[in-house]
């Protein structure tokens, strides 16, 4: 499970599918029918129904990044 090592995970990506289910979901498909245009698994479109229900499209817009800040700057880590 998860990302193949050294493969980044594109968050900007994420937030699109997020709310692109998200407008799916306000026209009123199925959490199922959403989950198969999206190309998700139905519990996460479950979920993110849920914080749509809570928190509106704000809650599934990408979170502020969290644990340790990086070392080295974009420069060094081309290099």
């Amino acid at each position: 499970m998860g990302n193949p090592a050294g493969m980044r995970r594109d968050f900007a990506a994420l937030e699109r599918r997020r709310l692109t289910a998200a407008r799916l979901l306000r026209q009123r498909l199925s959490q199922s029918a959403v989950a198969h245009q999206v190309g998700v698994h139905r519990q996460s479109v479950s979920r993110w129904a849920h914080e749509l229900k809570q928190s509106g499209m704000r809650g599934l817009r990408r979170a502020k990044r969290t644990g340790r800040p990086p070392r080295l700057n974009a420069a060094q880590l081309r290099d």
